[in-house]
């Protein structure tokens, strides 16, 4: 489930955030199209952002519960290839084991991984190994169900070397940031602040204040 129809709110808030120019991809999706189709189609929409002249430090990758482990695979894939990073990820929930996890997920990863091996680490990112990947942080609510993952993520990250920071955010559950609370307002202000960071200032209202939750 999901589509940049579906998404369409939350790319537009993340977009006025930035100040800049939002690509929300639209990929095949399971059962009718299992791994490795959204991948394929995932790794298709960075190499055509990634045209020539463009140059990969001025994108920023952020995707979300499926998307955000959609989105550590598909630069994962780029390092294989021997192509360039991009500037920066940012994972809300990501969901990056599909193996084993979370188990109301279950018929899901089932239905996502068809005939393959959950282990791959094209499928579960978490178990590849993460050197090489550009800054990344990560967003979860502190009543999700992926925080126990999320977190374990960004530790492996940190051992491989990658600049990585994660935000837990208080009584939040999964997918809040799609909501009209105040914690959604700070996430998409805080990926501002980091895409800031990378060289990439936000426009109006895309200033992260002082009531930064972090962990």
């Amino acid at each position: 489930m999901g589509s940049p129809g579906s998404h369409a709110l939350a790319a537009s808030r993340l977009a006025r955030a930035l100040g800049r120019p939002v690509l929300a991809a639209r990929y095949r999706l399971a059962p009718e199209h299992p791994f490795p189709a959204a991948l394929e189609d995932a790794r298709a929409a960075l190499d055509t952002l990634l045209e020539p002249g463009r140059a990969a430090e001025d994108v920023l990758v952020v995707g979300e519960s499926a998307g955000g482990g959609l989105a550590l695979a598909a630069l994962l894939e780029r390092r294989r290839c021997g192509d360039p990073t991009v500037g920066g990820l940012v994972c809300l929930a990501p969901w990056v084991r599909l193996g084993s996890g979370a188990s109301d997920l279950s018929a899901w990863a089932r239905a996502y991984v068809g005939d393959a091996d959950p282990g791959d680490p094209r499928i579960s990112p978490i178990e590849a190994p993460l050197e090489g990947l550009p800054p990344t942080r990560i967003h979860v609510g502190g009543e999700d169900f992926l925080l126990e993952e999320s977190v374990e993520l960004a530790e492996r990250l940190e051992r491989a070397g990658v600049d990585v920071e994660v935000f837990r955010w208080p009584g939040a559950f999964h997918g809040f940031h799609h909501y009209p609370v105040p914690e959604a307002r700070r996430v998409y202000l805080e990926i501002a602040r980091f895409a800031t960071r990378l060289g990439r200032p936000p426009g109006p209202g895309g200033r992260a204040g002082p009531d930064r939750t972090g962990a």
